[in-house]
């Protein structure tokens, strides 16, 4: 198995990932801007025999509320309504805060973030999150998200460890 993830449109060029061995590809939901998704993306994508993943980020680093995780949430289920993303797959939100990454102090407020994001996915995607190891495991424990994508920075807060877990999808 061969994962990419990608910020541009893969429709023209499915064939040479195939042939290079790609099988999954993350593409993109934001509130605006040439990085989305589209339908017919999504659906050469497919038809290409690839699947798709797909990963909701403006900027990485959100406003910590319950209100921006519901608008963030709401506008990933408009675009996968949108594109006939189906039911009970998987939207990652990507939390990233670079240039270092989420720390310790910043759990409380990423985890009001994603009690909006479940307020408003619950019963129709799962939640998945992009980020550090000591993210990912504060979520997990708080049952705030079921696939936990860990960040390739090492050097971020958690992810050393993390790694060595099975909790990563």
């Amino acid at each position: 198995m061969l994962v990419i993830d990608t910020y541009t449109n893969c429709a023209p060029h499915t064939g040479a990932l195939k042939a290079r061995g790609v099988t999954h590809i993350g593409r993109y939901y934001a509130a605006r801007g040439s990085k989305r998704l589209s339908k017919a993306e999504a659906q050469a994508i497919s038809a290409a025999g690839l699947r798709v993943f797909i990963v909701y980020e403006d900027s990485g680093d959100p406003e910590l509320t319950v209100e921006r995780g519901v608008r963030d949430a709401g506008l990933a289920l408009g675009q996968a309504h949108a594109i006939g993303q189906p039911a009970d797959s998987a939207i990652y939100f990507a939390m990233e805060h670079l240039p270092h990454g989420y720390d310790k102090s910043h759990l409380p407020g990423i985890k009001l973030y994603f009690e909006g994001i479940r307020r408003t996915l619950t019963g129709k995607y799962k939640v998945g999150c992009y980020s550090n190891g000591t993210t990912l495991a504060a979520l997990l424990d708080a049952q705030l998200i079921e696939y936990a994508w860990v960040s390739a920075s090492t050097s971020f807060h958690g992810s050393r460890d993390f790694l060595k877990t099975d909790r990563w999808h």
